[in-house]
């Protein structure tokens, strides 16, 4: 683990909520997966700020690994803000997450926030199309 990732990983803990948010946006933008069992502590804490929840979850977005997309599911529940869980089903689309399918078509279905319900349906939509090849 290079120096600063171990800098942003330790501001992580940070008592002010402008600093955890940028920890988080760091390592979320290193991909590194050590950090995933922190962020979803950071979602499930009732006391954190829901901006760095919000910020988790971007960074969750970023993470590759079964872990984060754990954390991304377990995030679209309805105890979550509903600006969390919005950001998690577009995670969870981004990652063409099969796992996921059942909760976005359950949230599709029968969400009730409308923003929520369509971007459920949208991210279903995408999840059903093939993926682009990448370019070699």
């Amino acid at each position: 683990m290079d120096g600063k990732l171990s800098k942003f990983i330790e501001a992580l803990d940070h008592p002010d909520a402008t600093y955890r948010r940028e920890a988080i946006w760091q390592v979320g933008q290193r991909g590194a997966v050590e950090v995933v069992p922190r962020l979803r502590a950071m979602l499930l804490d009732k006391e954190e700020d829901p901006y760095v929840k919000s910020e988790a979850i971007r960074a969750l977005r970023k993470i590759p690994g079964e872990a984060a997309a754990h954390a991304l599911l377990k995030a679209v529940e309805p105890s979550f803000p509903w600006t969390v869980r919005l950001q998690a089903v577009y995670g969870l689309a981004e990652r063409h997450s099969s796992s996921g399918q059942s909760r976005l078509a359950r949230l599709a279905r029968q969400d009730k926030n409308p923003t929520l319900r369509r971007a459920a349906a949208e991210a279903l939509e995408a999840l059903r199309r093939p993926r682009a090849a990448p370019y070699d």
